[in-house]
């Protein structure tokens, strides 16, 4: 037996953040030794794929299939088993009774253990988050938003709920695009922001505005257009008297909403510039016009921002048509000069265009 595999105790498997070539999946011995298992990338997302689907073994046709289904299907399933041994010869050692997370049935099915001893930062996140969860953004055309029911967060919770969400280290599998991880991934991401946005309002109840700037500033990270977001940074600010930071912030999440999507803030941010505005106004009586100005400069360099933004199409497109028409008009000038069936010398050509 190999000295690395005497003592294997358990795994940790990381699916969150960069791929890496082992896949993130380390051994931890008996001793408390911690080193990383060599998988290629075949075996790596295999492994990656039979740990999200743990609740049900899939079929070996299937598998095949979705790894491998450009190819004939006695090659793909060579590859599929080529695969799985690689995958074996890591995770389940000659010291490690067959079955401990490897799940095959009648071999015409394969799974990931879902009993097995293995430590998975997706399951751990989606444990503790998935009950927590909630949407964040803007109600889908037609639709209200519906109360839901997610449990109510208390200190312990928002506690198990700051911690989850420090598992998330990046997208699932970042940098790999296989079709079955777009639909997962996007659905962590979902439920990431949801754990965001719940700590986001746990924190302004419980007076931590830094708190709660920090989670609304991470939504904002992953999605710029959460006005549920844009709308607790503007109100923080306003209540903490920093007029200028909320009527940015408004300013910011409006031309992205323009950019993006073609529409206005929802009625509910709109009025949250328009009460961050007015309070500092009865607190500061004697800022109210300097105020005026610097919401009117403002919305000034949006929209000279804007206008430049176009110029600066136009007058490339511009000087792309100009290029073309001088390396047109180059091209007929050295016809005319070399007369018919005279082909020109590259020198002799070379210098006609630069004129």
């Amino acid at each position: 037996m190999r000295p690395e595999l005497r003592g294997f105790r358990m795994l940790e498997i990381t699916l969150f953040g960069p791929r890496r070539t082992s896949g993130g999946t380390r051994r931890v011995t008996a001793e408390g030794h911690v080193s990383t298992l060599p998988l290629p990338p075949a075996a790596a997302d295999l492994l990656a794929y039979l740990v999200l689907n743990r609740s049900l073994p899939r079929p070996r046709e299937e598998i095949a299939s979705t790894f491998w289904g450009e190819l004939p299907t006695s090659q793909a399933r060579r590859r599929l088993n080529t695969a799985l041994w690689r995958l074996r010869q890591a995770i389940e050692p000659p010291d490690t009774p067959r079955g401990t997370y490897l799940v095959i049935e009648a071999a015409e099915t394969l799974g990931f253990n879902p009993d097995s001893d293995a430590v998975i930062d997706v399951e751990r996140f989606e444990t503790t988050v998935a009950p927590l969860s909630r949407g964040c953004g803007r109600p889908l055309p037609g639709t209200a938003r519906r109360p839901g029911t997610v449990q109510e967060l208390d200190e312990e919770a928002a506690a198990q709920l700051a911690d989850a969400v420090l598992l998330y280290r990046g997208d699932l599998l970042e940098g790999t695009y296989h079709d079955w991880i777009i639909t997962e991934r996007e659905r962590l991401l979902r439920l990431y922001l949801s754990a965001l946005s719940r700590l986001v309002g746990w924190h302004r109840r419980t007076g931590d505005d830094d708190s709660a700037l920090h989670y609304a500033h991470l939504i904002l990270d992953r999605d710029p257009l959460c006005e549920d977001a844009h709308r607790a940074v503007i109100q923080i600010h306003a209540a903490a008297g920093r007029r200028t930071h909320a009527v940015r912030q408004y300013q910011m999440c409006r031309q992205l909403l323009a950019d993006e999507l073609g529409v206005d803030p929802m009625p509910e941010t709109l009025a949250a510039a328009h009460a961050a505005t007015g309070q500092e106004d009865r607190r500061q009586p004697g800022n109210r016009a300097q105020g005026n100005q610097v919401e009117a400069l403002t919305e000034r360099l949006s929209k000279a921002q804007r206008e430049l933004h176009d110029l600066t199409g136009v007058l490339t497109q511009l000087v792309t048509e100009l290029r073309e028409m001088a390396e047109s008009a180059a091209r007929r000038e050295a016809r005319l000069m070399r007369g018919p069936g005279v082909p020109p010398g590259p020198r002799r050509a070379t210098n006609i265009a630069r004129r």
